[in-house]
């Protein structure tokens, strides 16, 4: 845990775009906040993911930038088809 939140420091969040991630294991473990958020939508109309993680005790900044995401993206009102 402590070795986790050394590899964060100076780091406020982490995006990743790819489907699986080896980050999801690590903060599993280590217990630094998470969230899994749309970043837009496949021809088909699903969604499509992108996984964030933040630092450890450092909840709010990571939900207030995946938020910001969304709403930068225009995705907060669109659902899947």
């Amino acid at each position: 845990m402590i070795e986790a939140a050394q590899l964060f420091e100076g780091i406020d969040v982490i995006v990743d775009t790819r489907r699986r991630s080896n980050l999801t294991a690590l903060t599993n473990l280590t217990g630094h906040p998470a969230a899994t958020i749309r970043r837009g939508f496949r021809a088909d109309g699903t969604p499509r993911a992108a996984h964030l993680w933040g630092r450890l005790y450092d909840d709010s900044t990571l939900l207030n930038v995946a938020a910001a995401v969304e709403r930068d993206l225009g995705l907060l009102a669109r659902r899947p088809s």
